[in-house]
């Protein structure tokens, strides 16, 4: 990229004979193969300029939803709600999911069918924290979430 300056200045002197120049010359022979590398050079940058915006993208989406969750999470306490186990779980896996992915985390879920549970709001919160410590395991590892009646009694409130 620094000599580019330099190769359109000869190219510019040697107008009148461009094409002389390229195929008599020795330093016109290597301005060909010079653009071909300064091309590929200029393609990769714009695949990793291209990848890091939609990288960045993505990040913002994810706050975004983080966001949107924990404002939703965020109504006043001491107020039950009755909330259904599997979408407390999956928001929880949602605020961590950036952390997992980065760190090649597989989850895989077995969710049985609960009846709702009544919590206070801010439970949420408490939800994020339980499957945060996933995100310290180390790389590739498989994480299995599950949750299920563990009597056949009333489900606790």
């Amino acid at each position: 990229m620094q000599n580019l300056d330099k190769v359109t200045a000869m190219l510019e002197e040697r107008a009148g004979d461009l094409g002389g120049f390229l195929t008599r010359n020795p330093k016109g022979k290597m301005i060909p193969d010079y653009l071909k590398e300064l091309s590929r050079r200029l393609v990769r940058e714009q695949q990793d300029l291209q990848a890091e915006v939609e990288s960045l993208s993505k990040y913002i989406e994810h706050i975004k939803v983080i966001v949107a969750m924990q404002q939703s999470h965020a109504k006043v306490g001491g107020v039950l709600e009755a909330l259904e186990p599997k979408e407390l779980m999956e928001d929880a896996i949602a605020i961590n999911s950036i952390t997992y992915e980065r760190h090649h985390i597989q989850l895989d879920r077995d969710y049985q069918t609960v009846p709702r549970i009544l919590v206070d709001r801010p439970f949420g919160k408490v939800a994020a924290e339980i499957s945060r410590p996933a995100c310290e395991l180390p790389p590739e590892t498989v994480v299995m979430m599950n949750f299920k009646r563990a009597s056949s009694g009333p489900w606790p409130r």
